[in-house]
């Protein structure tokens, strides 16, 4: 990576990281959730870059994101089933379309998806669906206007984790008029 690309990518990290603690907080859970997103804004970087996720930058991710977990949930079968369905519902649909195509979906996005899904399922594993629902309307939007058949799906995926984190947080829908009813946690 070039000294600009290094600049870049920890300019991003930092960004990124600055922007979930102010919307989180400070608590434990924050810290530890922001912890597991500097590695993979820079993972991203690298897979926008060279369509590869490096296993040691998702390796990173993983501990603070499986502590981040038992913070807000401790250690209860609440909490492991919430990672389950978590995992299931980020990773299951991209593991789905790498069975079905390995060109077009490459196995370092399921283990993103993988360490996304054990994120999401911190706060609410059901926010991993409107992420990943997210990046693929994003990624379609961005190839349908940029002419082209594909991009790294990592940063999309990542932006998306940020992206509805936020808009949960702040609870968006809800202040817009429009109150999810009905839908059990």
């Amino acid at each position: 990576m070039s000294r600009s690309g290094d600049v870049a990518t920890v300019v991003a990290a930092t960004g990124a990281s600055s922007l979930m603690l102010a919307t989180l907080g400070l608590d434990m859970g924050s810290v530890l959730l922001v912890m597991a997103l500097a590695p993979l804004v820079v993972a991203g970087r690298v897979d926008a870059r060279s369509r590869r996720l490096p296993n040691r930058l998702l390796a990173a991710a993983v501990i603070p994101a499986g502590l981040a977990v038992v913070a807000a949930h401790g250690w209860t079968s609440a909490a492991a089933l919430s990672v389950f369905l978590g995992v299931v519902a980020f990773a299951g649909p991209v593991l789905t379309l790498h069975l079905i195509n390995p060109s077009g979906m490459g196995f370092g996005d399921v283990k993103l998806a993988v360490v996304l899904g054990l994120l999401m399922s911190g706060t609410d594993w059901r926010l991993g669906i409107a992420a990943l629902l997210v990046a693929s309307l994003g990624s379609a939007l961005w190839c349908l206007v940029r002419s082209q058949s594909s991009i790294a799906f990592g940063p999309p995926l990542i932006g998306s984790l940020v992206l509805v984190l936020v808009v949960h947080r702040f609870d968006l829908p809800h202040l817009l008029g429009a109150p999810i009813r009905g839908v059990p946690s």
